[in-house]
């Protein structure tokens, strides 16, 4: 049995950085609990590793929605990060603010200014060290080093062309609170090499701190509740189960998917659900596992007569040359995610941007779409900015070492699937231009 002052459940975007901010109180004793391993596997710093990543990996896990009914049935993947850093070790390493009034909207709705674009902006510049701005929006000097792509596709520029052609403004720059029009975006890289939370705040606070454990391939089980506080974690099951305990403060950061099934595996949730699965009700709160809202993406995919992006950049002698010049220069096709425009669009030409369009140069093909060859050309991605169709996650077991019960409820709103719908036309029309 082993006391910490603080225990943190999860080591992705929130916890990193939690954990890094606590090792400034003297004597504070910190644990940090990862599920996943070491973030030590050489694919994860390369940009166009994530790709790689994502199509399935150890340090990846790939959840299997429930089916969805505006889908036909079909069960939609949802990819996380399972490993040091959560899937900011992962992704796509995009690095996009949101609007502006979408933060005011927040702290309208929740009653406090911390929430409002201003105090939000102050954090951003904080935690941001941007290679290209030092500006009102922007910060060189903090740890996410943040930076342009150092390789861009042929079919990147004809997107951007094509957009301005149809009436979309070229933007310079995203993250000023209006994301309106067409253009490059800049991602979490620092010198052709991802920078992830445990880059940015994890490392250099294990290395210049005495009082953070970081504890790895530790599965929390249950949070332990004794008269209405949480006391303590236990790890693993049965004869393998340990316990530790917090004297001050258990702090669940282990994302939107898996913190509901660590809660109600706890004894917190909506107590029906709890007694399906014969677990003990410490507080019922029937919000636990409520109003999941996700962002579904359509992609339409065009083949080219010609090669103008990243098709057949990963085999034969291609992939030799590309991997030495990067090795060599930090350049070229490794350097880049392999989606270097995007675009902010209201598909009937009114009002704010409802839509975001991802232009990627290739045809890419995934676990959801199928019938396509891989051959030349490009897939537009077409993504909901601000979806109405509110989704689940739930039990599917009383077994910790089973899945969560997804149901994103993509398209589950007329609202959505009529937009979606006007983002396919937007697309067909971008493809004609």
């Amino acid at each position: 049995m082993t006391d910490y002052d603080y225990i943190i459940i999860g080591s992705g975007a929130s916890g990193s950085v939690i954990a890094s901010r606590l090792t400034e109180m003297p004597g504070a004793r910190i644990l940090l609990l990862e599920q996943g391993r070491r973030d030590s596997n050489p694919m994860l710093r390369l940009p166009a590793g994530f790709i790689k990543m994502i199509g399935g990996h150890r340090d990846v896990y790939i959840h299997e929605s429930a089916p969805q009914p505006s889908l036909n049935g079909r069960r939609q993947t949802i990819v996380q990060g399972q490993v040091l850093g959560g899937s900011t070790s992962v992704n796509a390493m995009v690095y996009m603010r949101g609007r502006a009034a979408e933060y005011d909207h927040w702290a309208d709705l929740t009653g406090h200014e911390g929430w409002n674009w201003q105090n939000m902006l102050a954090r951003f510049k904080k935690q941001e060290g941007n290679r290209r701005f030092n500006d009102a929006y922007h910060n060189p000097h903090g740890p996410l080093k943040v930076s342009d792509s150092n390789h861009f596709a042929e079919m990147s520029y004809r997107f951007v062309q094509a957009m301005q052609e149809l009436g979309s403004p070229h933007v310079l720059d995203f993250n000023r609170g209006r994301p309106d029009g067409v253009g490059f975006m800049q991602y979490t890289i620092d010198r052709a090499r991802r920078c992830s939370v445990v880059d940015a705040y994890l490392r250099p606070a294990m290395k210049n701190s005495k009082n953070l454990i970081v504890r790895t391939g530790a599965k929390v089980s249950k949070i332990n509740i004794e008269n209405g506080r949480a006391r303590s974690v236990t790890i693993g099951l049965g004869a393998d189960a340990e316990t530790i305990h917090a004297q001050t403060e258990v702090i669940v950061t282990s994302g939107a998917l898996m913190t509901p099934q660590l809660l109600m595996l706890s004894g917190i949730g909506d107590p029906e659900i709890l007694k399906r699965f014969d677990l003990p009700v410490i507080s019922p709160l029937k919000g636990v596992g409520q109003n999941l809202q996700d962002h579904h993406e359509v992609p339409i995919l065009a083949s080219t007569h010609r090669q103008m992006g990243y098709f057949g950049e990963d085999k034969g002698w291609r992939m030799v040359k590309n991997g030495l010049q990067y090795l060599l220069f930090r350049s070229g096709p490794v350097s880049t995610i392999g989606v270097e425009a995007t675009a902010f669009v209201m598909p009937d030409g009114t009002g704010d941007p409802i839509m975001q369009i991802f232009c990627i140069p290739t045809i890419y093909l995934d676990r959801d779409v199928a019938g396509f060859a891989p051959t030349k050309g490009v897939t537009f991605n077409a993504l909901l900015l601000r979806p109405k169709a509110r989704g689940t996650v739930t039990l599917r077991s009383a077994n910790p070492t089973d899945p969560p019960l997804i149901n994103p409820n993509f398209l589950g709103n007329d609202h959505d699937l009529d937009w979606e719908i006007k983002g396919i036309a937007a697309m067909r029309e971008i493809l004609k231009t």
